[in-house]
């Protein structure tokens, strides 16, 4: 007689221990509750930090909270090094990216304060050794607060060279060409803020790095800071890595006014000070910038387009991304992310709020749960990247479900088939053959798509659960192959019967 196939009971049983277990590994570890005081969000993230770096294998990590406009907190958790395993302390420098880009807007904000440069005028005019090449768009429009807000219809170029090589013709004619017609959208430009950075040099007749350290760093108390590569940080500088753990070089050429900016904690949080209110009501701006100026900057210009950016807030300012939080205060961002870092500041003007964090790691994206912890802890009580965040992650959690309970059920149809000989391994049988094709080709892409592209880019923003979904997509992907080739005959096995005793 013919085996029977478990009843279907049986297997939704299964089923549902499998994704419960499932839930169980992928959890985060329980959150504290509430948050009262200064001291004991301080002693909560205290605790909060070490286990995300151990839980996702991040090497280090520098935080820093400003809270009343004053700066009440540094430490350094995990390694500078993963080779030496030097500690991170809060006088650690780490390269932060396109955090540049807000203290480019602060040195361009004081030059239009002394009436050096005129925000609409075209960038053109502050120029004297580039000049944008012809275009289809009005170069005139390009002017200096498009490029300030990234609406100046310059292309979205990751890798552009430094104001040397601009100079020096390395970027192709289309790298620095508007590809829209300017104010009409937001794309992030690195190239226009390197554009920004050979303004102020011509303007001051300074280097950028030595505009920005008299300026903007040296007035803020930002004496550990710098732009490019410095000798004297070698001794406190972190060490890059990329999501699998690899050491990545320092980039010591970085382009400048859209990064190349190196900076510790503590240096960030002066930064971040003062762009708010400070203690007995000192204006914003510290004395470098006037409170105009300040709010000028953290005044949304461009609502923000694009699938990555969107994720990070709603509109963008002057060198700041700016966002309506849900209590309807507002609340100013910047990140930094490269091959081996990931860094980042918020802050809340209105309530004289902060938080800063540095990593030194691509894998840290889990980081943004400790920005979740200090909105909620604030009463914000959120902010978009963190609901952004928790909805892709959702999203993640849903598509391991689905991929998980797909190929479950393939392999039960595998395995039923099989079991009553209804299905047989024939690649090259001509049934069904153009529904089993497109069941192989299916699986294929998948399982490419996935392993050649989704990877790279799902793997340093949820390290942890891009396992769970590469296993799940390709148990999926691989049953579904088998499948393809394996079609079913529609006729089982004869039924083996005993033969009966012969009679006389």
């Amino acid at each position: 007689m013919a085996g029977t196939f478990p009843p279907t009971r049986t297997v939704l049983a299964v089923i549902g221990v499998i994704l419960a277990a499932f839930t169980i590994m992928l959890a985060e570890p329980a959150r504290s509750g509430d948050r009262v005081t200064v001291d004991e969000f301080i002693r909560q993230t205290d605790t909060r930090i070490p286990e995300l770096l151990d839980r996702y294998d991040i090497p280090g990590a520098s935080v820093a909270l400003v809270f009343d406009g004053e700066i009440v907190w540094t430490e350094g958790y995990g390694v500078a090094d993963s080779e030496s395993g030097r500690p991170v302390d809060a006088g650690t420098v780490f390269e932060a990216g396109s955090i540049a880009k807000s203290l480019t807007a602060w040195g361009v904000m004081r030059l239009v304060e002394s009436g050096d440069v005129a925000l609409e005028a075209p960038v053109e005019q502050h120029l004297d050794r580039w000049a944008l090449p012809e275009s289809e768009h009005d170069t005139e429009d390009v002017t200096v607060r498009r490029l300030l807000s990234n609406s100046s219809g310059l292309p979205f170029v990751i890798h552009f060279p430094s104001i040397d090589g601009l100079l020096a013709g390395e970027p192709s004619a289309a790298h620095v060409t508007p590809e829209q017609p300017p104010g009409e959208g937001f794309i992030y430009s690195n190239p226009g803020w390197v554009i920004l950075a050979l303004m102020i040099e011509d303007v001051t007749g300074l280097s950028y790095p030595e505009y920005m350290r008299r300026e903007v760093l040296e007035p803020l108390g930002m004496i550990d800071s710098g732009f490019g590569w410095h000798d004297e940080f070698q001794p406190v500088v972190a060490t890059g890595h990329t999501s699998e753990g690899d050491p990545v070089p320092l980039d010591d050429h970085g382009p400048y006014g859209a990064g190349s900016l190196y900076t510790t904690a503590d240096d960030l949080a002066r930064f971040v000070a003062a762009s708010m209110p400070g203690p007995n009501g000192a204006p914003a701006g510290n004395g470098v910038l006037s409170p105009e100026s300040v709010d000028l900057m953290h005044t949304s210009q461009i609502d923000v387009s694009g699938i990555y950016h969107r994720v990070m807030s709603e509109s963008y300012g002057l060198g700041h991304f700016v966002e309506t939080l849900p209590n309807g205060e507002t609340g100013i961002t910047h990140g930094g992310e490269s091959s081996g870092w990931l860094t980042a500041y918020y802050l809340a003007p209105e309530t004289g709020d902060g938080l800063i964090f540095l990593t030194n790691s691509r894998r840290s994206w889990r980081m943004v749960s400790v920005l979740d912890d200090w909105a909620e802890w604030r009463g914000f009580p959120s902010t978009v990247m963190t609901r952004n965040y928790a909805r892709l992650e959702s999203g993640v959690r849903i598509a391991i479900g689905v991929f998980a309970i797909g190929a479950i059920v393939n392999l039960g149809l595998l395995v039923s088939g099989g079991y009553r000989g209804t299905r047989r391994l024939d690649p090259l049988s001509r049934k069904h053959w153009l529904r089993r094709l497109a069941l192989a080709l299916l699986a294929l892409l998948l399982a490419g798509t996935w392993w050649l592209v989704a990877n790279t880019v799902a793997g340093p923003f949820f390290p942890i659960l891009a396992v769970y979904l590469g296993v799940a997509l390709t148990a999926f992907a691989l049953t579904l192959l088998v499948l393809a080739i394996s079609p079913v005959t529609g006729v089982p096995r004869p039924a083996r019967t005993d033969r009966g005793s012969e009679t006389g």
